[in-house]
């Protein structure tokens, strides 16, 4: 059991969690520790300059891995028919384990960043332009503080409900 929960937006948290238990993380706190992190995991990262990233959700919530897969691939060879200096880049949940989207995204021409390195501390090295892909993730919540004005575009595994939400806020 936890005694305390530390959010960036206690607004946007989950059901299950009192608000009495709650303690916000201050915005400079939380730049302030991506800042220090950075210097500690930038070697870790490659050092092109994506002009396109994907964050897929964890293929425990995809209806089906094949058609992702095959979306993706779809997509990057719509973004490289427009552009030969594409730079595009995959980076899977932490938790993913999952043999046949592992090796699918392998199979294609895409830098990989590190799944155990949060979102968080690889968007200083986007492109200003650089169109970010996702479903519902923290990052989505965090990049607004670490990046103001960049935008994300939520995949279709996003609720519409949800999406619009997120929109205005």
């Amino acid at each position: 059991k936890f005694e305390k929960f530390h959010l960036l937006l206690p607004e946007l948290r989950r059901a299950t969690i009192p608000q009495h238990q709650v303690e916000r993380i201050e915005q400079p706190w939380f730049l302030a520790s991506i800042e220090r992190l950075r210097l500690l995991t930038d070697r870790f990262i490659p050092k092109a300059t994506p002009t396109d990233v994907w964050l897929p959700g964890q293929s425990v919530h995809m209806k089906d891995v094949s058609a992702y897969l095959a979306t993706l691939e779809q997509g990057l060879s719509e973004i490289r028919s427009k552009s030969t200096q594409s730079v595009c880049a995959v980076k899977c949940h932490p938790k993913e384990d999952n043999k046949q989207l592992l090796a699918g995204l392998a199979s294609l021409r895409v830098m990989r960043y590190p799944s155990w390195l949060p979102a968080e501390l690889l968007l200083h090295r986007f492109d200003p332009c650089c169109a970010i892909r996702t479903g519902l993730s923290t990052f989505i919540l965090s990049s607004t503080i670490v990046s103001p004005g960049r935008r994300i575009m939520l995949d279709s595994s996003v609720d519409p409900q949800y999406s619009e939400q997120l929109k205005s806020w």
